[in-house]
């Protein structure tokens, strides 16, 4: 099975913005294992972006992402395309993780900027 999913999202707390992204994915039942796998792969702009952590930096970025369910057990990849940054958000690098709580998604986004301690 192969599908397509257009995501429009909205961040609120450390990270203010908006995104629209497209996610394709493919998933295929294991007879061996009874259950369903999976990956998907795409890409969002994060965009009018309002506060960045304690600073208000506004401009966009890309997000690559990359999942995929094995035996029920989900992997995820989600990291700022490098050089994506524009505004003040040049020299943006990071990576985002998803929990999913009771159907809810929660985001975390990890990041600094090119010249920061440790970068």
């Amino acid at each position: 099975m192969v599908g397509r999913r257009c995501l429009d999202k909205q961040f609120h707390g450390d990270l203010e913005g908006t995104s629209k992204g497209l996610m394709l994915s493919s998933a295929h039942s294991n007879q061996g294992l009874g259950g369903l796998c999976g990956h998907g792969t795409g890409s969002w702009e994060v965009k009018r972006v309002g506060r960045v952590g304690s600073g208000v930096r506004t401009g966009s970025f890309m997000l690559q992402h990359s999942s995929r369910m094995t035996s029920g057990a989900p992997t995820q990849s989600i990291t700022v395309v490098p050089d994506s940054g524009t505004e003040g958000l040049i020299g943006i690098a990071g990576s985002m993780t998803i929990d999913i709580v009771e159907e809810q998604h929660f985001y975390s986004f990890d990041y600094r900027f090119e010249g920061d301690e440790g970068a």
